[in-house]
């Protein structure tokens, strides 16, 4: 390294530090894709707090790549004083690297933007499904408690009072009101 000098020296520096990212990336890619899989599979709101960790780490290393990318178009751009054109070449080389760093940092954001859609998605079609079922359940046993409510009612005149078999009329409405009801909401897949 040292019989090349100094521009040499600089290149091997930068192209081990940005060629550090990429590892880096391909793992957090990797965990990105396994959250997709995760969200694909359903959906947790607890899978909100990991696609958050992900950007963030994301966002790090746009901010650090940034302005080394900045750096390293200055260097390539302008004719430095301390380097020949052949280093120039490799700084070019370093400068590409950086350039797929950030392509690949911006990809996998959009990524993780598009898996924490589908999760809230996901989330919010779970929590559809429940409050479903539990408001076609508040309906049929509202029916039911309505018919209760009726005839549990305390008035002197209610024809219905005086038949003999009034109290197995008002059990078999309050059957049929619940079943007619189920049905309903079986077949519209409320249930």
């Amino acid at each position: 390294l040292g019989h090349r000098g100094p521009g040499f020296l600089l290149y091997s520096l930068l192209d081990a530090l940005v060629d550090g990212y990429f590892p880096v990336l391909d793992q957090i890619t990797e965990r990105a894709e396994d959250l997709e899989e995760s969200v694909l599979n359903g959906g947790e709101p607890l899978l909100q707090g990991s696609i958050m960790q992900l950007r963030r780490e994301l966002l790090m290393i746009r901010r650090v790549a940034g302005p080394e990318r900045d750096v390293m178009n200055v260097l390539v751009r302008r004719d430095p004083p301390y380097f020949g054109k052949k280093e120039i070449v490799y700084f070019q080389d370093v400068y590409d690297h950086l350039l797929r760093v950030i392509d690949s940092v911006d990809l996998a954001r959009d990524m993780l933007a598009g898996v924490l859609d589908a999760n809230l998605s996901m989330v919010s079609y779970n929590l559809n499904v429940v409050v479903k079922r539990l408001t076609s359940s508040s309906i049929i046993l509202m029916s039911i408690t309505l018919v209760a409510g009726i005839y549990g009612m305390n008035f002197i005149h209610m024809p219905e009072l005086d038949w003999q078999y009034g109290y197995l009329y008002a059990l078999g409405l309050m059957a049929l009101i619940g079943v007619v009801e189920f049905a309903v909401f079986k077949k519209i897949d409320w249930l």
